[in-house]
């Protein structure tokens, strides 16, 4: 490993921009980065370019403050920037307490291949003697199989595993839980979340703007552009359709083992697909007979036929919507039963 990649490596372990979201640059009190000691060899340039690009972020309004640290062969360059709150003034300072998720992973990372770069450390050694907690393990036969039917791991967790997420303790994504694994662990407070998000604003959201789509249609005048008239109300079309087909194939497919998942999103791609094609027969007759009425009081063929589309995509429009509406009221009382409801224990973040 090169002189400049263990830098950089060193660097990264020590480093880290902690940030929140945003507020007026005019409310920023800006607290002075300590100069380097010159020990290190940090360039002031080269700082003084990083607390430029860092200030970008927060003037930009994306964060309203921040905090940054290099440190290099014993030389540390501490800079805070910004407030710690919306609307605050608090400034933000060295010692400021940040809540952060996912954080430690990378400079962990970066810390464990330094050890490795030192040869304190081997990425395909055996980490019982580090953490004996995870010797001698057992492990499930099966992801679906009882929490007793174990059998003894083939061999130790490495460095390697821990580095790659391959160490077999974690997450299951596999919803709604259904594995008896998932089960155990959410009643043991340490599933991925205690509240799993529910599936049905994308729904009710997709819903949404399939009716602006078909409503699109509807006001679209019979001599219109392709690109004004058209191309705006199939985007939305697409886009919507594609939002509520996501969660229900999802849905439909929970339950369904590995080896049949192709059958299973086959058949609901299949029925997605006649539904559609059954919603524009439905709307195809809606708007034969609504044309029909209109030659018969006179009106010339086509502004006839644009008559009678324009109502079938208005009503097409119209039970999007109140679908959306009532997918949203469904969403609402779901939520308020899960508020309700005691929690299984809580959610902690998983490797």
């Amino acid at each position: 490993m090169s002189t400049d990649r263990r830098m950089f490596l060193k660097t990264a372990a020590a480093s880290a921009a902690l940030a929140l979201p945003a507020v007026a640059v005019a409310q920023l009190p800006q607290a002075g980065a300590r100069p380097p000691s010159g020990k290190g060899g940090l360039s002031k340039a080269r700082l003084a370019r990083m607390r430029e690009a860092m200030l970008r972020h927060v003037e930009s309004g994306r964060m309203p403050g921040l905090v940054t640290l290099v440190s290099r062969r014993g030389e540390a360059h501490v800079d805070a920037i910004g407030v710690k709150a919306f609307g605050g003034r608090d400034p933000m300072r060295r010692d400021t307490i940040f809540r952060i998720a996912s954080i430690t992973k990378p400079i962990t990372a970066a810390a464990a291949m330094i050890l490795v770069e030192e040869a304190k450390l081997r990425l395909d050694d055996p980490v019982d003697p580090l953490l004996p907690e995870l010797a001698n393990r057992k492990v499930l036969r099966r992801i679906d199989s009882p929490l007793d039917d174990t059998v003894p791991a083939k061999r130790a967790i490495t460095l390697r595993d821990l580095l790659t997420f391959r160490l077999g303790i974690g997450a299951v994504m596999v919803f709604p839980e259904k594995h008896p694994i998932q089960k155990a662990m959410s009643e043991a407070g340490v599933s991925p979340s205690a509240n799993l998000p529910a599936q049905a604003p994308d729904v009710a959201a997709g819903l949404a703007l399939t009716a602006a789509g078909l409503a699109l249609f509807a006001l679209a005048p019979a001599d219109g552009s392709f690109a004004l008239h058209v191309l705006p109300g199939m985007t939305l079309l697409g886009i919507g359709c594609g939002m509520a087909m996501n969660p229900v194939l999802l849905a439909a497919m929970s339950d369904v083992a590995p080896s049949e998942s192709g059958l299973a999103s086959g058949v609901v791609n299949t029925s997605f697909m006649m539904g559609g094609a059954l919603g524009l027969a439905v709307l195809a007759s809606l708007a034969a007979a609504h044309t029909d009425k209109l030659l018969a009081f006179g009106a010339d063929s086509l502004a006839a036929l644009n008559g009678g589309y324009h109502v079938a995509f208005a009503l097409g429009a119209a039970f999007a919507a109140a679908a959306s509406l009532l997918s949203a009221v469904l969403l609402r009382s779901e939520r308020n039963s899960l508020a309700l409801a005691p929690e299984a224990g809580t959610g902690r973040e998983s490797a």
